[in-house]
């Protein structure tokens, strides 16, 4: 079985593991990348954390082993790829989170994604305490979050309640290949094929998102990839949406003959 074969399987799981899950998006991207590795360093990582308290993964992620956010080079696409981040030590918010939950995990500590707009965000849901991987770990509460958000739009959008909300991994997993998708690498052909088909093989995915995959998969010539893409949204969408779908499915198909 192929990486990208065996991610198309682990993400109709009930429940998806993150950390195999975005290994082998890195093991599709750049082979021989090898899962086990990846996950082998975040074991090595969870037996250094002192307490299986959100502090204690704090410590040990920003302080100790001082992994930081890459201001410098924030669109490098091996930002968002997990063993990068885990080799270099660096990488922009949702990679980060993605250690951190996984090393959370594995010492018995629950933290959640939140994909709020702009940005990245952890949460304890315990304590209700949100928690920037790319500011070093630093805390929030919901206020800190807004003026978060504020700061990342400069007013030009209001975070809604439910964006502060807990997402599930195909929805992390989808930021992660939709921010791949718009890096340099979407110059090549090749690589952006095997993004998008990742992509299309998560389950439950909002309908926009399912046209935006058509949309890419037309722009390197796979217009059956595209047809089927804009097909899966049609029958979660009413009205005008619905036949704005049907009708991009229909030009697809007709430029596969």
């Amino acid at each position: 079985m192929t990486a990208a074969e065996a991610f198309a399987t682990l993400v109709q799981r009930p429940s998806v593991p993150l950390d195999e899950a975005a290994a082998l998006i890195s093991s599709v991207v750049r082979p021989p990348v090898e899962v086990e590795g990846v996950l082998h360093e975040l074991d090595r990582l969870a037996v250094g954390c002192a307490t299986a308290t959100l502090a204690g993964v704090r410590d040990l992620l920003f302080v100790r082993e001082q992994f930081r956010g890459n201001t410098l080079q924030y669109s490098d696409p091996e930002n968002s790829l997990l063993d990068a981040v885990l080799d270099r030590k660096k990488g922009i918010p949702i990679t980060l989170a993605i250690v951190m939950i996984e090393v959370g995990r594995r010492v018995g500590l629950e933290l959640l994604p939140v994909s709020m707009p702009g940005h990245f965000l952890v949460l304890e849901p315990a304590s209700s305490t949100f928690c920037d991987p790319f500011a070093g770990g630093k805390t929030l509460d919901e206020r800190g979050c807004r003026a978060l958000h504020d700061q990342v739009f400069g007013g030009r959008r209001t975070l809604q309640t439910h964006e502060l909300l807990p997402v599930s991994v195909p929805l992390v997993l989808a930021r992660v290949l939709n921010n791949l998708e718009q890096s340099a690498w979407a110059t090549l052909p090749d690589m952006m094929q095997r993004l998008l088909q990742l992509h299309a093989a998560l389950p439950s995915l909002p309908p926009g998102e399912y046209l935006a995959l058509a949309t890419r998969f037309a722009g390197i010539g796979h217009f059956g990839d595209a047809a089927r893409a804009a097909e899966r949204c049609v029958e979660r969408l009413d009205g005008a949406e619905r036949l704005v779908a049907q009708r991009a499915a229909a030009q697809y198909w007709a430029r596969t003959n």
